[in-house]
C-alpha cells in the first residue's frame, strides 16, 4: 500500500503563524491582572492574576501615582508570563519577585534599579 502526503503550501504555513501571533496577543496580560497598594504617594505592585499570559506591561502610574516598587513574590507562579516590560518609575524590586515564572523570557530592568535582592528569578527560567 503506497501512502502519500499532502504538503501544505508556505503560504498556509505563514498564515497559521501569523494567526498564532494573533491570538496570542488577544490574551495578552493587562495591568487589570495587577494588585496594588498605595505607599505613600506611590505604587507597590503586590499581586498578578496567575492565569496572566503573555506580555505584561506595567504602566509608569497607577491612579496618578507613579509605580515604584515590584513587591516580595508579586508574580508568584505566574508561569504564563514570557515578557514583563517594567516603566522607568521602578526603583526597587524585593525578594523573590518572579519566583516560579517559568515561561518567563525577558524582564527589562530600568536604569534607576541599582540594587537587586537575591532570589529575584528564583525558578524562573524553563
Amino acid at each position: 500500500m503506497k501512502v502519500s502526503t499532502i504538503k501544505k503550501p508556505k503560504f498556509m504555513k505563514r498564515f497559521s503563524f501569523a494567526l498564532c501571533l494573533s491570538l496570542s496577543n488577544l490574551f495578552s496580560a493587562t495591568p487589570d491582572d495587577l494588585t496594588w497598594e498605595r505607599t505613600g504617594d506611590e505604587v507597590t505592585i503586590t499581586d498578578c492574576d496567575t492565569q496572566a499570559s503573555g506580555t505584561l506591561e506595567i504602566p509608569e502610574e497607577i491612579d496618578g501615582m507613579p509605580v515604584s516598587t515590584i513587591g516580595e513574590s508579586a508574580f508568584l507562579n505566574c508561569t504564563g508570563l514570557t515578557q514583563i516590560r517594567l516603566p522607568t518609575s521602578i526603583d526597587n524590586v524585593q525578594a523573590s519577585a518572579f519566583e516560579n515564572c517559568r515561561s518567563l523570557t525577558s524582564v527589562n530592568l530600568p536604569p534607576s534599579l541599582t540594587i537587586l535582592p537575591s532570589r529575584i528569578f528564583t525558578f524562573a527560567t524553563p
